[in-house]
C-alpha cells in the first residue's frame, strides 16, 4: 500500500477551495495543524481556522477561503490585504511542497535548518 507522502499540504489546497461553513472549515484546519508533522504548515492552519472560525453571534455562512482572500484584499478595510496575502502564501507554500521532488520527511527538515550529509561536506 502506498503512503500519500504530501497528503497535509494536498489536504490543505482542498480546504482552501472547498465550501463549507466556517466552522466545518475551523475543526478540519484544526484538525491538519494537528496531524501534520510541518511546523510551518501547523502555524498556518491555525491561523486559518481562526481566521475562518466565526465569532460569537455572527452567523455560520459557509465560506470559500480562496474567495475569502480575494475579497480581503479588495477591501480597504485595517489588515485586510495583509489577510489576503497571507492566505495566498498558504497556497503557496502547499503548491511548492506537492511540486518538489523532496519527500514531506525532507521538506519538513530542511526548514528546521537540516542539511544534506553531502551539502555539509561541500560547504
Amino acid at each position: 500500500m502506498a503512503i500519500d507522502d504530501k497528503k497535509h499540504y494536498k489536504t490543505c489546497l482542498k480546504l482552501l477551495s472547498t465550501k463549507a461553513t466556517g466552522t466545518n472549515l475551523a475543526n478540519k484546519l484544526s484538525d491538519l495543524s494537528i496531524d501534520t508533522d510541518d511546523p510551518k504548515l501547523q502555524h498556518m492552519a491555525k491561523g486559518l481556522a481562526d481566521l475562518v472560525r466565526p465569532k460569537i453571534g455572527e452567523k455560520d455562512a459557509k465560506v470559500n477561503i480562496l474567495e475569502l482572500a480575494h475579497r480581503f484584499k479588495c477591501s480597504t478595510g485595517p489588515g485586510h490585504k495583509q489577510r489576503g496575502l497571507a492566505i495566498e502564501q498558504v497556497k503557496h507554500y502547499c503548491d511548492n511542497a506537492i511540486m518538489s521532488v523532496q519527500p514531506e520527511w525532507q521538506i519538513i527538515a530542511l526548514g528546521q535548518g537540516w542539511t544534506p550529509p553531502a551539502a555539509r561536506r561541500a560547504a
